[in-house]
């Protein structure tokens, strides 16, 4: 999609369908211009939005510690940051192409920046920031749209300590910045509404349908999506994460000075924060390993602001518990073995970015220039600098549910089906078809290209490229 709007001038949900908030497509598409290794940029950015996320709680840590002696003020928040890192769950989702690295970025940058607005009248610009900030984090992933609801909520349960004029500098300023932040997916709302509201909302049904027609007896439902995120936090350290927030954040103590004062606001805004939090990772249908990754990232801040704020004001405890949070954040090394090729980086031909962009340019070389290829696989091809077709922008996700929507829906929202493919390609065959990545899917396309004649190259990765003759 990205590539489709840098160097093609396309419109998502306008021109091709699109089944996401547009934010982080067109920041790819900045990075796309010059084209060269796609992949390994889009992946690049999310382990960037990785790296700052961490930076962030790095620094929050080191600034609340300040009473202790260097070594510790160090060691404490190293220790967090590697707590984070050897989460299954953030090992797995993290440094991907997908958009749950940036907007947890952004979610957290508005979760600092409002605090920091609560605790300090006349930070007009933090407020503002902070509203911004989550209309982004909304705009990259639509699960991160219910967290408005908490953070307006927050100032009202300490309007005893604010003045008139705090209490709506922080609702306005929040409201107004995320206001600013959501005119550009007004823009494309107000351009395609109808294809806008098919592809954030409208599309998933058709998924859900997909999944029972390849043999899924129902839709997944509530509590299946509950067992899963069980199965999520019963991984070991997921389950440290979440022991340690039950019996170190969660509890009265810790709570009952953070309701009370707002410059402890941190435990309580995040257990304000939790239902809508859970709401945005059980809303998809069907549920995966990722959606929980929000839910595990802002369950790891509550050990981590209860022990400071409160150890802080008693010496002896925080002198027993620091150095066990230095022993534990060491013991979690080990973990680290967990992300994928750590001890291969510097083979960079083993690297999937890099197998991907030399599939695309050993294609390059079989094709015509800028050759259209037919493809559920498309980021090879436009690694290569081939075309493809926008209305296979999604890969497999439009072609196999397409079947589900009437002929004119299919026009509407820029659908192709396997009933369509002839019709379709009538008028303009494709110079080649890629095949072998999306097995189920890929019969038809097979199909066509031994029904026109295709010659059948196989590459190096074992794909299957079908050369017009």
């Amino acid at each position: 999609s990205a590539v489709l709007i840098a160097q093609n001038g396309l419109t998502p949900y306008h021109d091709f369908a699109f089944f996401h908030m547009p934010y982080l497509v067109l920041l790819n598409a900045f990075l796309f211009g010059e084209g060269g290794f796609l992949l390994l940029k889009a992946r690049l950015l999310s382990a960037l939005f990785s790296a700052l996320s961490l930076l962030l709680i790095y620094l929050k840590i080191y600034r609340l510690t300040q009473p202790a002696s260097d070594a510790k003020r160090f060691l404490l928040p190293a220790a967090a940051v590697l707590l984070y890192l050897n989460c299954q769950l953030f090992a797995y989702t993290t440094g991907l192409a997908w958009n749950h690295d940036s907007a947890t970025f952004f979610a957290l940058a508005a979760f600092l920046l409002f605090l920091r607005a609560l605790r300090a009248p006349q930070k007009w610009g933090a407020v503002l920031a902070a509203g911004l900030f989550l209309a982004v984090a909304a705009g990259i992933r639509l699960s991160f749209a219910p967290l408005f609801a908490p953070f307006f909520m927050l100032p009202w349960f300490y309007r005893r300590q604010l003045s008139r004029k705090h209490l709506w500098q922080l609702l306005g300023g929040f409201s107004l910045g995320y206001l600013l932040g959501m005119l550009p997916a007004f823009y494309y709302f107000l351009q395609s509404p109808d294809a806008f509201l098919f592809g954030n909302f409208g599309y998933p049904a058709l998924n859900t349908l997909y999944r029972q027609d390849i043999g899924f007896t129902r839709g997944m439902n509530i509590g299946l999506k509950l067992l899963l995120m069980g199965e999520v936090f019963l991984q070991p350290t997921n389950l440290f994460v979440l022991f340690a927030a039950i019996l170190l954040g969660w509890k009265k103590r810790f709570l009952a000075p953070a309701r009370q004062h707002r410059g402890y606001a941190e435990p309580f805004f995040i257990l304000l924060m939790t239902p809508f939090v859970l709401l945005g990772a059980l809303a998809p249908t069907p549920a995966q390993l990722q959606y929980f990754y929000p839910v595990l990232f802002w369950t790891a801040l509550v050990p981590i602001y209860g022990l400071i704020y409160f150890s802080l004001d008693n010496p002896a405890i925080f002198r027993k518990v620091a150095p066990l949070g230095i022993i534990l954040g060491i013991l979690s090394l080990p973990g680290l073995s967990q992300y994928p090729n750590l001890y291969d980086l510097p083979k960079d031909h083993k690297w999937e970015t890099v197998i991907n962009h030399r599939v695309g340019k050993e294609m390059a070389r079989l094709l015509p220039e800028k050759a259209v290829v037919l493809t559920l696989a498309p980021i090879p091809v436009l690694e290569g600098g081939l075309s493809i077709y926008p209305e296979f922008a999604t890969g497999p996700f439009a072609y196999r549910t397409a079947k589900f929507l009437s002929r004119e829906d299919r026009q509407r929202y820029h659908f192709v089906g396997q009933a369509d493919l002839e019709e379709f390609l009538k008028k303009k065959p494709p110079e080649a078809i890629l095949t072998g990545y999306e097995w189920r899917d890929d019969r038809g396309l097979e199909e066509y290209a031994r029904k026109h004649g295709y010659r059948l190259k196989r590459l190096s990765n074992g794909k299957v490229l079908w050369i017009k003759r």
